[in-house]
């Protein structure tokens, strides 16, 4: 009789049969030990407890994937096709489950999630820094003399930053080219 089964329940149900006829035919002279059947049914639930643990961590984590790829809902991604050179890119319309794991829908393409390689927000344009100042060759971080003048006051040129007329001539400037590069690229139909 084989005792194989594709999970643990099979196999107990499996040792429990043959268990029956074990204890059915032995030899009433020479009974079965009882230590060793008690070490073979805790191995049993042994097997049982982390088949059901495994099951439950496989849950999980497809839950927290699902999760996971659902926050990519609405998000620009730019992802790698198999069998193609060039990326991809497109936004994340819904999440699908494909044979227990999370798909990515983006226009007409089923997305794997482990082929993107950028995510980005659509609505919001990628910060544009300074260029830096010659004049003054020493970091934000260790700019001493002009406490007032902050990352955001800099990059914004219409917040009232202290920086002088022209540097905010120079950084509007900067952010209407790249806006206008921008907006030239998405008429081009490249992101």
């Amino acid at each position: 009789m084989s005792v194989l089964g594709t999970n643990s329940s099979e196999i107990g149900m499996s040792y429990l049969n043959l268990l029956i006829v074990q204890l059915q035919n032995q030899n009433p002279l020479e009974p079965m030990d009882n230590n060793q059947m008690a070490m073979q049914l805790a191995q049993l639930s042994q097997l049982e407890q982390m088949e059901h643990l495994s099951s439950n961590f496989a849950k999980s984590l497809l839950v927290q994937q699902v999760d996971q790829a659902s926050g990519m809902i609405g998000k620009q991604v730019t992802y790698f096709v198999p069998g193609e050179n060039e990326p991809r890119t497109g936004i994340v319309s819904q999440v699908v489950i494909i044979r227990g794991q999370p798909v990515l829908g983006v226009g007409n393409d089923a997305v794997d999630p482990t082929d993107v390689i950028v995510i980005q927000d659509p609505t919001v344009p990628p910060p544009v820094l300074p260029p830096s100042n010659s004049s003054n060759s020493s970091s934000l971080a260790d700019d001493d003399e002009d406490d007032d003048d902050s990352l955001a006051d800099l990059v914004n040129p219409t917040g009232g930053g202290s920086g002088t007329g022209d540097e905010d001539d120079e950084l509007g400037g900067l952010l209407a080219a790249a806006a206008a590069a921008r907006a030239y690229a998405q008429t081009r139909g490249t992101t």
